[in-house]
Formats: structure tokens, sequence, C-alpha cells
């Protein structure tokens, strides 16, 4: 296994980690060294996905989509690659109504026996009736979601694609890859009902305090999730990532995340909340995947929660650990 090379010049030797292991742990780089490069905005028209593997090929890359060459391409290509996954020209409305759309990484995990990366990367699509106006609907912009991946080289690369599709018609979308290199796997639609859901203002001040509250309004139901107060020490998400409303249940699964950053410029405390507006359904089952371990003394988080036309269950599973990286990793 190679090392991990950061922009900074931080270096996490793995091979130190996994030589005394008989069949190495996975690695999950989300877990060592924030692998994002800092590149937004390629000129792609298509959703396309690309590995970079050495600079005569980065250099190309970087002049199409780019207009010019960047130096974040340019990583130390004998120990690294660089994994470019690009949704292509988005439109929406002028106003950003509804939300942007978006391209997240989710997973980034080197399976050293089997020298594989498998990536999972999620897509979101704005809420409402203006989640995919077409050009010359109304005022629109478009938006180029992107995210920059540098990782260890690996002989294949496994790319899992989730979260919301676009309509068919409305803009090109990525597609299923199978060569000996690169795998690109696109799942179905994970929330085909998003256009029947209004992202709205939230109705007042956010309490202190956690808080799930559903109420009746004229046609059908204002849903708003409260994080509660928290230390403006990081990013705080609420994210819709699944939405169906089928026969009278409207489900949904919202990401709540916290996203450590190394400089903060903010507020000193913060009270993220999401509002939406549904139809009229008999019952609203709400699923909170938690992701990101809140800052230590923190105690304000979501709990399960069962109420007439309500239920909300949260899952910490995927809240960050190291428990499952090798020792040596976890002292660095």
């Amino acid at each position: 296994m190679r090392s991990l090379i950061g922009r900074r010049g931080l270096v996490v030797v793995l091979n130190v980690a996994l030589a005394a292991q008989d069949k190495p742990d996975p690695i999950d780089l989300l877990t060592i060294n924030p692998p994002v490069l800092p590149l937004y905005v390629p000129r792609w028209p298509d959703a396309r996905i690309d590995v970079i593997t050495d600079d005569a090929a980065a250099t190309k890359y970087a002049v199409a989509a780019f207009g010019e060459n960047k130096s974040e391409l340019h990583v130390d290509f004998a120990n690294l690659q660089v994994l470019a996954v690009c949704w292509g020209e988005r439109i929406l409305d002028a106003d950003f109504r509804g939300g942007c759309p978006e391209v997240s990484l989710e997973k980034a995990v080197v399976e050293v026996d089997v020298d594989v990366l498998r990536i999972t990367v999620r897509t979101h699509l704005p809420l409402g009736a203006r989640s995919e106006p077409a050009a010359g609907d109304g005022a629109t912009r478009t938006w180029q979601p992107s995210v920059f991946l540098c990782a260890p080289k690996t002989a294949r690369v496994v790319v899992d694609v989730v979260g919301a599709r676009p309509r068919a018609g409305t803009a090109k979308d990525f597609v299923q890859v199978n060569t000996p290199a690169l795998v690109v796997r696109v799942a179905p639609d994970s929330a085909p009902s998003r256009r029947e859901v209004e992202l709205v203002a939230p109705a007042g001040p956010s309490p202190e305090e956690p808080a799930i509250l559903a109420e009746h309004r004229a046609g059908g139901w204002r849903l708003a999730v409260h994080w509660g107060e928290h230390p403006g020490d990081g990013i705080y998400r609420l994210c819709v990532d699944e939405l169906l409303i089928k026969g009278g249940v409207a489900r949904l699964t919202v990401r709540a995340e916290r996203v450590s950053v190394f400089f903060y410029s903010g507020p000193p405390e913060l009270r993220p909340s999401l509002s939406l507006e549904l139809p009229a359904v008999d019952r609203i089952a709400l699923h909170i995947v938690r992701r990101g371990s809140l800052t230590p003394g923190d105690q304000h988080d979501f709990t399960d929660q069962h109420a007439e036309g309500l239920d909300v269950d949260v899952d910490r599973s995927a809240l960050a650990s190291t428990k499952s990286q090798p020792a040596a990793l976890r002292r660095r």
C-alpha cells in the first residue's frame, strides 16, 4: 500500500500500519485526511466520471474542463490518482427555489487486499415544482456540480452513484460503466416524489432544543426539523436524501451532518433547521441519518419520536468513528 500525501505536505504512511496484518483492513479515506481537491465549475455539458493517473492526462483534462491548466490536478501520480465526478450542466431556478443540484462524497474506501478504491457519491436535485425547469421555463441559471477526489492509486475504481436521478429527457445523467479499470453503477432515483414537496423558509426562530414538528395546513402538512443550538465550530447540514410519497405515507430520509473545518468565521452558535410543505398524507415516516460526531459536550441531537401522524427514527450507524482503522493510524 502506498502513502497518502496531503495537499499541505501531510503524509499518512499506510504501509507501516498495515505491514503486520495478514489481511489488511479497508482504509476509510474520509477519516484520515480530507481528500477532496478545491476545483469547481468544470465546463462539461454532460455527466462524466474520469480517473486521472498521470500529468499528461491531468493537463489535457484541465484545459478541456477549465480552459487552463490546474496545479491542483497535478498530484504525486507515482502514488496517487484523481477521480473526477462531474454531473454536467444542470438547469435550476434563478432564485435557487428548492435548493441547488449537488454531488457529494459519501464513501471513499481503499480495499487494500484487492487493490480497489470504492467510492459512493450522492446526487441531489432541488425540491418542488421548480426542481428541474427546462431552459426558457422562466428565469433559470446553470450549475455544474462536481467533486474531485485525490486517493491512493489502485488497480481498479468502483463508483456507486446514488441519490436523485433527473427526469427522462431533462438532462443527461451518469451511465453504467464496466471496464477493468473503472466500474460505475447508477442506482434508481431515491427521491421520486421531490416535485410534490416544497422547501420553505422556517415559520419562526428555531428552538434551542432539537424538535421535529408536523403541523396540519390547508391541503397538507408543514414539517419542521430543528437540530437545536450548536457551537459555531463546523458546518451543520440537513439534506433530504430520499423521498417517496405513496399509499398515504410520506417517507423521507434526512441526513443530519456535521462537518469539521480547520478555520471557522461565523456566528458563535448555530441552529440548523429544515422546513418542508408536504401534500395531504395520513402519516409521515421520517428517517434521520446522523453523520459526523458533535463537539464533545454538545448534547443537542435527535431522538426517536412517535406521535399521531408522525414517526421518527434516528440512525447513528454512519457516525464517523476511528475504531475500524489500524491503531497506527488512530494515533496520528
